[in-house]
């Protein structure tokens, strides 16, 4: 096969070079605009003018500016004492009547001070000089010095006439900023020149838009280049960033070198954007690209390029961004770049690439990452590089196809560079491609690593005459050193009937049946002459989100079929994961090798004891437990709830009640970090809150609250089996709902207290250990309850000792739910526990008092059953059930109307952790 990239990113070079002649061609441009020149202007001495050039203006009357010769502009633009703001020059000449000529044309000018809001509208005639919506820039060749300021919001639009000699239009050029200046075009043609929504030199240039469009019955044809923002170093050893900017052409004729979003020169180039959705785009020379951001001398990072229509063709690419320069010293990341192609009339000729640096930066500091190319339909006569450098590392970048027609024959790549490429993605789930297909590319070195790259295909796409590699050394086609090519490196396989040419230098192919897979189905059939060597990779079968097919024992699995030569089997024929249907079923299948063409598995039998009748060939999935943990977790946080009901908030119902007027509001807040021992464990993290009113009757002998609470956690589960694989499930858990407590003092300093709550619990679940994710979302309703009985022990004037017991209870209501096509029934979990403690309590003055206390807990119940209706059989269940002791230390400081108390608790045995809180109340 040809392998032509590695020839174009040598190139790259010359393209480096071509920045630099670019970047000095635009000095150029900013530093002699006010040379020897007319200019039309639009400002007055008091008030913002509106100027119009038309078939009978006349040029006597032009002023001057500078010194230099006369120009057309309102009373004070000479001495500087125009309006900087709101005006709007109109030309409308008949073409070939009193055309401009060689006249600049600014909607405003002023060499320090900030231009915004001025207007430029160019509805006829013939110009050739420069144009600008507003100008605060100005070069002083004798003294050889700049002054300048922003200029922000400036407008040109062009509904007709003509622009040639190489004119430039800009929307806003400032010394030290330009921001949000536009130019529209919906008619007319610029022969030459350059289009720029905003310039700068040394601040920053951001959210300026250049917009294409063609109205009906009218021509637009453009022979410029066309940047949205742009900024060069020209003053100061200044950096100027550009940011935010876009381009936008949806009809026309563009025949151009360069179509930029942002271009820096020693800044970054962040969020710009290039939108074409129609007209056609052709190269005038071979340098001819589209960027959506680029940066001569820095970062290129989040700028992108959507393609939604019309014909494009560029000799050089379309980069998402581009970062490039020869100075080492400097840091360049082409990062989180990204284009789109999309539309069915779409037709892009030239390469594509998500993002790149050509800089001879160091490999350790630099790198182009997580940038994206996305294919969804169309025409695309090129390569195609998700990201791509000469010597920075090259990782997570994305190559997605799901339509469309590519023809790409020098390569699909994930990711390319002359060093490290790795863990990048190719991503195909439809359309046709014609050109190889590669995850890590190393374009001339047997020294690079081309390593854990993974490609995955998806639906029916057609392959046939591409050769899919994990590595491959542009250098050395037929090089499959394992270190450097081979490791780490995935295969993944999600359909059935796919074609290919071939497959190399994957350490991992993952075969992922679908739910109509048959006996005798091949996943994918090869068409190359030469063998497929696949001795050094590790295979494994599974199915897709669990839908597997209905397989009996001695059926055939075709995995791979070669139809013109021999597959060279893995040297580890075992079969690296089970087959899993739903999450409770698990086939057994064993890879075979003898067959020369073939790599194929046959349905075991699970060995078991003898029965009658004979068992299927699947065994029951132990993990599923997992999900009866998920469900402890929501009822340990309610049991949370309950505690700080029980304790914390009865104390703060009561203190904060006001004995003359009643009426009392307080609130409670505790965090806790736990592990609860259910067989296997349970560690969760979270808070409960509660809120509310409280009052007394009965001389105050009897205090009840109501109030809303709140809880919300994390956690995360731990089950290990034998002989079967460990299940790690996380999840969010959260719960809301009403309580009402009381309290009563009793004779002899005995007291009762109670409480009912009743709300409503949400929760989630997650795990990736089910050969795939296995998730759900559970909502029900929860109820608890506690009652408990104290005595105050007084022990003098300053102490005393609170003995006491509780009784809790809370109820989690059940509910079914349907993980990946299994159908589950969670049962109610019945939460009863017992607390028998004592707490010792000193008052160290009048408003300040600390406590310290211990407690023995014990769980009764908290037993989380389940029904796999899959299997027809009980899940093994987990419980809460157990010991612990309970260790508590807090302090309480009150003033008249305030009472703030703090509180600290520690757990062992069953369960394990921290917990504190802090209350807050107030009397009315």
């Amino acid at each position: 096969m040809s392998h032509q990239p590695n020839t174009r990113l040598l190139d790259k070079l010359n393209h480096a070079n071509s920045h630099k002649s670019h970047k000095n061609s635009f000095k150029n441009l900013v530093g002699i605009s006010l040379i020897t020149c007319v200019v039309l202007f639009g400002a007055s001495s008091l008030n913002a003018d509106e100027v119009t050039w038309n078939d009978e203006s006349d040029k006597s009357k032009l002023e001057s500016y500078g010194g230099f010769q006369p120009m057309l502009a309102p009373i004070g633009t000479q001495y500087g004492t125009a309006s900087l703001s709101g005006n709007v020059v109109n030309i409308e000449n008949t073409p070939g009547i009193n055309d401009l000529g060689n006249i600049f044309v600014y909607g405003v000018h002023h060499d320090t001070k900030e231009v915004s809001g001025n207007t430029v509208n160019i509805k006829n005639g013939k110009i050739t000089r420069d144009v600008t919506g507003g100008n605060s820039y100005f070069y002083d060749l004798l003294n050889k010095t700049i002054t300048g300021n922003i200029a922000s919001k400036n407008t040109v639009n062009i509904t007709g006439g003509e622009i040639d000699n190489s004119a430039t239009i800009v929307g806003g050029k400032g010394k030290i900023g330009a921001n949000g200046n536009i130019i529209t075009i919906t008619a007319g043609s610029m022969l030459s020149g350059t289009i720029r929504g905003g310039v700068s030199d040394s601040g920053e240039v951001t959210a300026n838009q250049v917009s294409v469009s063609q109205e009906d019955g009218k021509t637009t044809i453009i022979q410029a280049d066309i940047y949205g923002g742009s900024a060069a170093n020209v003053s100061d050893g200044e950096i100027a960033n550009v940011t935010g900017n876009e381009v936008y052409i949806t009809s026309g004729t563009i025949i151009n070198d360069y179509i930029s979003g942002g271009q820096s020169v020693n800044g970054i180039s962040s969020e710009n954007k290039v939108y074409i959705s129609g007209g056609n785009i052709s190269p005038k020379r071979d340098n001819s690209a589209i960027y959506g951001g680029e940066s001569s001398a820095s970062s290129a990072t989040l700028n992108e390029v959507y393609i939604t229509g019309g014909a494009i063709e560029t000799k050089d690419g379309i980069y998402g961004g581009v970062a490039s320069g020869n100075d080492s010293a400097m840091i360049r990341n082409a990062s989180d770049n990204k284009v789109v192609i999309s539309g069915d009339t779409t037709k892009v000729v030239g390469n594509i690439y998500g993002g790149v640096n050509y800089g001879y930066g160091s490999d350790d500091a630099e790198e182009v990452s997580r940038n994206i190319i996305e294919i969804t339909n169309g025409t695309v006569e090129g390569a195609i590089y998700g990201g791509s450098s000469w010597y920075s590392k090259v990782n997570n970048n994305v190559v997605k196809i799901t339509g469309g027609s590519i023809i790409a024959k020098d390569g699909i790549y994930a990711g390319s560079s002359y060093g490290i490429v790795e863990k990048n993605t190719v991503e195909i789930e439809g359309g046709t491609i014609s050109g190889d297909i590669v995850g890590g590319y190393i374009v001339s070195s047997s020294a690079g690593q081309a390593t854990s790259n993974t490609v995955t295909i998806k639906g029916n796409p057609n392959l046939a005459n591409s050769t899919i590699y994990g590595g491959y050394n542009g250098y050395y086609s037929n090089d499959t050193a394992f270190d450097n090519f081979v490791k780490g490196n995935t295969l993944n396989l999600y359909s059935k009937g796919l074609n290919a040419k071939n497959i190399a230098n994957f350490e991992n192919i993952n075969f992922y049946l679908p739910a109509d897979f048959k006996h005798n189905d091949t996943v994918l059939t090869l068409h190359d002459t030469k063998d497929t060597d696949i001795s050094k990779a590790k295979v494994a079968v599974g199915v897709i989100d669990g839908k597997a097919p209905k397989l009996e024992v001695n059926e055939r699995v075709n995995l791979l079929h070669s139809l013109n030569a021999k597959v060279i089997h893995p040297t580890d024929m075992s079969n690296h994961v089970s087959l899993m249907q739903g999450v409770s079923k698990e086939y057994t299948l064993e890879l075979k090798n003898d067959e020369e063409k073939y790599l194929y598995a046959l349905v075991t039998k699970v060995p078991k004891k003898p029965v009658t009748p004979e068992e299927p060939a699947y065994k029951e999935n132990p993990g599923v437990k997992s999900f009866l943990e998920a469900e402890l977790s929501t009822a340990s946080l309610l049991n949370q709830g309950v505690d700080l009901t029980s304790s914390d908030g009865i104390k703060a119902m009561r203190t904060s009640y006001d004995e003359q007027y009643g009426l009392g509001v307080f609130s409670v807040i505790g965090g806790s970090d736990i592990r609860y021992k259910t067989g296997s464990y349970v560690d969760i993290k979270g808070f409960n809150f509660a809120a509310g009113v409280s009052n007394s009757v009965l001389d105050n002998s009897l205090v009840y609250g109501l109030f809303f609470e709140y809880g919300k956690g994390e956690y995360d589960s731990f089950n290990s089996f034998a002989n079967s694989s460990v299940v790690r499930g996380s999840g969010d858990t959260k719960y809301y709902g009403l309580a009402f407590a009381l309290e009563k003092e009793l004779e002899d300093r005995f007291y009762i207290d109670a409480s009912v709550r009743a709300g409503r619990s949400k929760s989630d679940y997650k795990s990736n250990d089910f050969n795939g994710l296995a998730s759900f979302d559970i909502s029900r309703n929860y109820y608890g309850a506690h009652i408990g009985v104290g005595k105050i022990v007084e022990l003098n004037s300053v102490s005393n000792l609170n003995l006491y017991t509780k009784l809790l209870y809370s109820r989690l209501e059940g509910k079914d739910v349907d993980i990946r096509g299994d159908k589950f029934s969670f049962n109610a979990i019945d939460s009863i526990r017992t607390k028998l403690g004592a707490r010792y309590e000193y008052l160290i003055n009048n408003g300040f008092d600390i406590y310290t206390g211990v407690a023995w807990e014990k769980e009764y119940d908290g037993e989380a059953k389940g029904f796999n209706h899959a299997t027809n059989k009980s899940i093994d269940a987990p419980k809460l059930k157990g010991d612990s002791a309970v260790l508590e230390l807090g302090s309480n400081y009150q003033t008249n109307s305030f009472n703030i108390g703090t509180n600290l608790q520690g757990y062992l045995g069953d369960k394990e952790g921290i917990s504190g809180g802090v209350k807050v109340e107030y009397k009315f």
